[in-house]
């Protein structure tokens, strides 16, 4: 709340310790192909599919690692994050159409799936909350929690933070979908 805040009265508090510069690895793979098909004098369709892999991130020195919800243990060094995620397949469809068959109205819309691959920095912050010696302080533990912060050595002594990455997650999706109609007004302006 604001007046612990004001009071100096933090409700919890996350030791990390010193790491040195994390080299993670990642790269991805991806494919589009398209084609365009005049269905009569006024209808474009346009047809795409694109396909995005990413394998799961690794760090050069081996010191990212999950935490297995199920053993609750930390996974081998070097063990893999996650299974990769092998079906992103996006279809997407566009069209336009010439309303008046002029070329002064147009309508356009287009419809697709789009996957937003995971990001490196979830890596990092495996990295930084499972490395030995991070742990999370609370108020309950230390009713005088207070900053300047204390160090740990004066005998606190919680249980270590963890932190997990589902080992079968998918990649995030979303579809869009747009519309628009674009009118030309005089020679050389067009509104949409």
């Amino acid at each position: 709340s604001l007046s612990d805040l004001a009071a100096n009265r933090p409700s919890q508090a996350t030791f990390t310790p010193a790491l040195s510069t994390a080299f993670i690895r990642g790269w991805t793979c991806s494919g589009y192909v398209q084609d365009d098909v005049k269905v009569t004098g006024r209808l474009s369709v346009n047809l795409g599919l694109r396909y995005d892999y990413t394998p799961p991130y690794t760090d050069i020195d081996n010191r990212v690692r999950n935490f297995d919800v199920t053993t609750m243990q930390l996974t081998a060094p070097g063990a893999q994050l996650y299974k990769p995620d092998r079906d992103n397949f996006a279809p997407r469809l566009g069209f336009t159409y010439d309303v008046r068959g002029d070329g002064g109205s147009i309508l356009r819309g287009g419809y697709g799936y789009y996957y937003g691959l995971y990001p490196p920095v979830s890596a990092e912050t495996l990295l930084t909350a499972n490395a030995p010696g991070t742990t999370l302080l609370t108020r309950a533990e230390d009713p005088t929690l207070h900053y300047p912060l204390a160090p740990l050595a004066a005998g606190v002594s919680n249980p270590p933070t963890r932190r997990a990455i589902d080992p079968d997650r998918d990649d995030n999706y979303n579809r869009q979908m747009t519309v628009n109609l674009q009118q030309q007004l005089g020679a050389s302006t067009t509104v949409t």
